[in-house]
């Protein structure tokens, strides 16, 4: 006899056989011995759940003429000729490969005839929602009003792209994905009846894999069948379907959890040597620490996972060492280089970058990484644990009394010779960039603590006038100047420039965070200041999740900014104003400040404190157009030289002097009037 796959060799023959959807049968069964039939049925869910099996079972059970329980008895006429096809009353259909409205309009002109045999003439229409738009609408008439004799069984996994019109003359029925008990139980029983022993981890993993499908499933356990024969293990499963066993995934995840990069490579070298799938290694990966976060989320975890206790409790024991935040970042970044592996000519080197960054996550900068590494510190401190399996090795011991004010008490009351974690050391080296500069009141010892707080390596943490410094953009580029009015700067001690908007302001960050800006902002802070940085932009509600504190800014809410005092010229500059200080010359300046820019008729003036108008006027008394007639009787002006000043005119000067002088000023004019 010529062989059959198992999933048609083990097709379920009655309701009863059919695993996982009682409230289907169970509710299908009810309208038989009713004879509460409806003309039109919509099976849909995910592949392998039983759809078409369904179908066909109720295509036999409506015209069985010897129901048994409202199961088809199989043994009739009617059942022997649709099993083996004799009978043509049931129609079955694809839809994928007929779906145009000429195949739709073939069958609608015969369901007018009666059935040959049968009662019932059913149409059994399968992948449905690939029917055009016209052949959806020549069923549909038909499909609201059929003939008495006629059933339609419609059969999807994609209901979404069903028209309304179909979906509201239809009976629906949603079929579920198989749990893995399910599987496993009927699974187990298959294997019985073909004389095949299994054990239980290669079993588990076939129900896994099966993803909740029966055909799935089935057709995994028919490949491993043709290679193991009548005993199965698990390493021969796992070498015939090119996986990675459960040990290696936990081995992986213990090396990450250690921090041994190494270690994480040759594991990940020994997977590729051994032949298996590098694409679906990682897959495995993601789902294990998807287990992870399960177990940490869930207190039902056992009825979600539904795992063997061996394998539970390993998840457990990775779920107490593992933080949150990292496990939710190892997931992020092993599926972000998931994805662009298909694309990759070289994707396993894009899989070893991924996993030495979750291995060790301060060699990733990422605003993700920061946060699996706070979250791992906080979860060591809550439960008693020193950071110093987390932080880099470069950090070196420090005193008790130099661990921040902030931290939990069961972490003061550790021996003094604790790595203090470096995350904390880079929020207190944090510096703030106000739009306003502000000088709060320190004593020595505070300031002394701030400059143990400042980083030393890889640049000294600075205040920065940032409203100076919107000065020097708008002279450079006025476009980038216009969107940085609202922002405010933050300078950490590793030379990283955080520019933080308003939450409100996404669209001028986006605008900001161009290259072409980011690279102006950086050579600006190099022409200014003389130091090199990296330019991030951030929202301020991204921003406060990196907990990133400035220091000084809860003293600058409080004080207010002096009031800018002027500097009073020289008398050697006096004559001509202060040219600008050209950019080369900022870096010098004490406290790396911009100066501001001073206009030249700022701060004191020659004409200070006496206006040149002020006092007596070469005009006073009667001008030349009153009194005219004695203009040529005033005697002329003496010679002498001019008086320097107007306070010494109005004591010197007489009235015939003052005409004779505006004779001599203003000539056209005398002229004119006499």
């Amino acid at each position: 006899m010529e062989y059959q796959t198992l999933y048609r060799k083990w097709r379920p023959q009655t309701f009863d056989e059919v695993v996982g959807q009682g409230h289907v049968t169970n509710t299908l069964k009810n309208e038989l011995k009713s004879s509460r039939l409806k003309h039109a049925y919509l099976f849909c869910g995910t592949r392998g759940t039983g759809k078409t099996t369904v179908a066909r079972l109720l295509a036999r059970a409506v015209n069985c003429l010897n129901p048994q329980d409202a199961n088809p008895c199989n043994e009739c006429e009617i059942c022997r000729g649709i099993l083996d096809g004799s009978i043509i009353d049931v129609i079955e259909f694809d839809a994928a490969s007929n779906s145009r409205v000429e195949d739709m309009r073939g069958i609608l002109d015969e369901v007018i005839y009666s059935p040959s045999k049968a009662k019932y003439k059913v149409y059994i229409i399968d992948e449905v929602h690939m029917l055009s738009a016209s052949a959806f609408n020549a069923l549909l008439k038909t499909l609201e009003e059929p003939p008495a004799h006629v059933i339609f069984i419609l059969a999807t996994t994609e209901v979404q792209k069903i028209p309304q019109t179909i979906l509201s003359r239809c009976q629906r029925f949603d079929f579920r994905r198989i749990s893995m008990r399910d599987l496993e139980i009927y699974f187990r029983s298959i294997l019985h009846a073909e004389g095949v022993s299994c054990d239980d981890a290669s079993l588990e993993y076939v129900c896994a894999a099966a993803d909740g499908s029966v055909r799935d499933g089935l057709s995994i356990l028919d490949k491993v069948l043709s290679s193991c024969g009548k005993e199965i293990r698990y390493e021969e499963v796992c070498q015939r379907l090119g996986v990675a066993p459960e040990d290696t995934l936990a081995a992986m995840a213990n090396a990450i959890l250690q921090q041994d990069a190494g270690k994480t490579l040759d594991i990940m070298h020994q997977v590729s040597e051994s032949g298996t799938n590098l694409e679906l290694f990682i897959t495995n990966m993601i789902s294990y620490f998807r287990d992870i976060a399960v177990v940490q989320a869930c207190s039902n975890y056992a009825d979600i996972l539904e795992y063997s206790s061996r394998r539970l409790e390993k998840l457990r024991a990775f779920a107490k060492g593992f933080s949150a935040d990292r496990v939710l970042y190892a997931v992020d970044t092993l599926a972000k280089a998931a994805a662009d592996g298909k694309y990759a000519k070289n994707p396993s080197i894009l899989y070893e970058i991924a996993l030495l960054k979750i291995t060790r996550a301060e060699w990733d900068d990422s605003r993700e990484a920061l946060l699996a590494r706070i979250g791992a510190v906080e979860e060591q401190l809550q439960n008693g644990r020193t950071a110093a399996a987390w932080t880099p090795a470069e950090v070196q011991p420090e005193p008790q009394e130099k661990v921040p004010a902030a931290l939990p008490p069961q972490a003061e009351e550790k021996p003094p010779q604790k790595a203090e974690p470096v995350f904390e050391r880079k929020a207190e080296s944090a510096v703030s960039i106000h739009n306003e500069p502000v000088k709060p009141q320190v004593t020595p010892k505070k300031e002394a603590e701030k400059q143990e707080a400042a980083p030393s390596a890889a640049g000294q943490a600075v205040r920065l006038d940032w409203n100076a410094f919107q000065k020097q953009v708008r002279k450079k580029d006025i476009a980038l100047a216009a969107p940085l009015m609202e922002t405010q700067g933050i300078l950490d001690g590793k030379g990283t420039l955080f520019i933080v908007f308003r939450d409100e302001d996404a669209f001028l960050k986006m605008i900001v965070s161009s290259p072409a800006n980011l690279e102006t902002i950086k050579e600006l802070i190099q022409e200014l200041y003389g130091i090199e940085v990296s330019v991030r932009t951030e929202l301020q509600a991204d921003f406060d999740r990196l907990g990133i504190k400035a220091a000084g800014q809860e003293a600058a809410s409080a004080v207010k900014p002096a009031a800018p005092v002027q500097k009073k010229r020289p008398a050697a500059q006096e004559a001509a104003p202060q040219a600008d200080v050209p950019p080369a010359e900022l870096a010098s300046l004490e406290g790396l400040v911009p100066p501001e820019e001073t206009p030249p008729w700022e701060g004191s003036q020659p004409w200070e404190g006496s206006q040149p108008w002020e006092g007596s006027q070469p005009w006073e008394g009667p001008l030349p157009w009153e009194d005219s007639r004695n203009l040529s009787e005033k005697p002329p002006r003496e010679s002498g030289p001019a008086p320097e000043t107007a306070a010494e005119a109005k004591t010197v000067l007489s009235p015939e002097e003052k005409i004779a002088k505006l004779r001599q000023q203003f000539p056209d004019i005398v002229e004119e009037n006499e």
